[in-house]
């Protein structure tokens, strides 16, 4: 039984079972044709859904795995949400870049005042600061 006949048993739509983990339907397709895994800190929430221990839930991952290994040839798109360290690696950094951006962006008054902000911990700079990431954002697109 693979994991779309075992979420099926317990009659649960796609939809329906991405609400009750908080994840996309999308994502739980992915996850049946065997395009992606589940990350690891979902599988417990994962396990409990689908009314399975976490091994017999690695056995119906793992199997997916196997089933699709032969069909599909690696690509960069592969990796997308996937969990691995160089995933979380590439988010990170990122992140950083994002944040250097913007605090590259921000006048010098607003920079400067920002700094003060952070060495006091001061949390009306920090929404200032998640305001402006936004703005920028906006504007980006």
């Amino acid at each position: 039984m693979g994991l779309a006949e075992r979420r099926k048993t317990l009659g649960y739509s796609q939809e329906g079972f991405a609400h009750a983990l908080g994840v996309d339907r999308t994502t739980v397709g992915r996850w049946e044709t065997g395009r992606t895994m589940p990350q690891p800190a979902l599988r417990p929430r994962l396990a409990e859904v689908l009314q399975v221990s976490l091994s017999e839930l690695s056995t119906l991952v793992g199997q997916l795995a196997c089933a699709e290994e032969p069909a599909r040839t690696p690509s960069a798109s592969d990796h997308h949400g996937s969990g691995d360290i160089d995933d979380m690696i590439r988010r990170e950094f990122l992140r950083v870049i994002a944040v250097a951006g913007t605090l590259s962006s921000l006048p010098p008054t607003d920079a400067h005042a920002l700094a003060e902000g952070v060495e006091r911990n001061a949390s009306e700079d920090f929404t200032r600061m998640n305001s402006h990431l936004w703005q920028v954002y906006q504007l980006a697109r």
